[in-house]
């Protein structure tokens, strides 16, 4: 019986170990909450009633969602509730549904058109993650918040618009889109937003319009030495200068007011130089990175 339990144990590290992501789903312990089947779609309720679609079961190419299940009103796009979907070529999400999370629609490699409604608020990380044929997608302007990797390796996707009051963007949400590779110069942004750094110069200087630096846009950038931000950037993401080892000088302004996890990250020789009294000055004493206050 050991012998046999040794053995199991093996299998599972050996499975556990295999390069595919596996996204588990979402669960909510809080109350008894059974899982329900109406047709295709799996879900569960939300404490207060309305639906979370767990699971697309059916294999549709152009698929319309329904607002309602079982009469409950869906209000949420589960955690990898289509993942790997070698069906689906188009797909609308209906009114009233508010966040679609993590994974979701990842790995859908034929997903070419997706109509998302007023009403959505949040997307998850990885949310369309390698749809390589992802190319017709409308951001509504009622979202708010855009997990990291939304948009990976979405080689289709060229043009894509952010909404106005958008709040935040997570790191590399356009890795490897068609968008990211059409980029020309030195700098890809989007609206008002620093995505990526694409210049292999020491120094660069961060566009004036810009307010949010966004996670992983210096990553890896082994050429940049010297960075100046603007006035009017309030935050820079996570990662944001990760595995910069030639970062010698950093130059904040006194708006920002919020630096992510890990951004610094391999910059060994980081000096930091900020306003007065500044958070961004009150960062670097906190972290122990050598700076200097300018009046």
């Amino acid at each position: 019986m050991k012998r046999f339990c040794v053995v199991a144990l093996l299998c599972a590290l050996l499975c556990g170990c295999h390069p595919i992501t596996h996204y588990p789903a979402a669960s909510n312990s809080s109350f008894e909450n059974p899982i329900r089947i109406c047709g295709d779609y799996v879900y569960r309720l939300t404490e207060d009633g309305q639906a979370l679609l767990s699971n697309y079961r059916g294999t549709e190419t152009v698929l319309t969602v329904p607002a309602e299940l079982d009469g409950h009103p869906l209000t949420v796009l589960g955690r990898a509730a289509f993942l790997g979907d070698q069906n689906l070529v188009e797909v609308t999400v209906p009114r009233g549904v508010v966040a679609i999370e993590d994974a979701c629609f990842s790995e859908c490699h034929h997903l070419q058109r997706v109509t998302l409604p007023d009403t959505l608020v949040t997307l998850g990380d990885s949310a369309f993650n390698r749809c390589e044929e992802l190319s017709q997608l409308t951001l509504p302007d009622s979202l708010r918040h855009i997990g990291e990797l939304a948009f990976f390796n979405c080689a289709a996707l060229t043009e894509l618009t952010l909404p106005a009051a958008l709040e935040t963007l997570g790191a590399r949400p356009l890795d490897g889109s068609g968008w990211l590779a059409a980029q020309t110069g030195e700098h890809a942004v989007l609206g008002r937003w620093y995505v990526r750094c694409l210049s292999d110069q020491a120094e660069v200087t961060v566009p004036a319009d810009v307010t949010f630096i966004v996670g992983a846009a210096f990553m890896n950038n082994t050429s940049v030495q010297r960075v100046t931000v603007p006035q009017g950037v309030t935050a820079l993401g996570d990662y944001c200068f990760y595995g910069c080892v030639a970062l010698t000088q950093l130059t904040l302004p006194d708006t920002v007011t919020a630096i992510g996890e890990q951004s610094f990250v391999d910059c060994r020789h980081l000096h930091v130089t900020a306003p007065a009294g500044s958070w961004a000055a009150a960062y670097a004493a906190e972290k122990g990175i050598p700076y200097t206050e300018e009046p």
